[in-house]
């Protein structure tokens, strides 16, 4: 039926070198935290907030964060 027809929705990536200090962060490096803080505000509401990027960031700053899911997100991260 029509209604139940989803939109194709497109998954812009985040730049390497963003992406880089993503992992870096993720990988312990807390001095990072200012820069990570302007790639999330800088990324919010566009396509590529739902890379697994942008879901850690947005674990690392949510107010009440589930942190079994940021230790997911962190472990596909440093993965991959």
């Amino acid at each position: 039926m029509w209604w139940f027809k989803k939109k194709k929705r497109t998954v812009i990536e985040l730049p390497e070198q963003e992406k880089q200090t993503v992992r870096d962060f993720a990988g312990g490096d807390s001095s990072l935290l200012e820069e990570i803080r302007t790639i999330y505000s800088s990324h919010l509401g566009k396509p590529e907030n739902r890379t697994i990027e942008f879901k850690f960031l947005s674990e690392v700053f949510n107010p009440c964060p589930d942190v079994t899911l940021r230790a997911r997100y962190r472990d596909q991260i440093l993965r991959g």
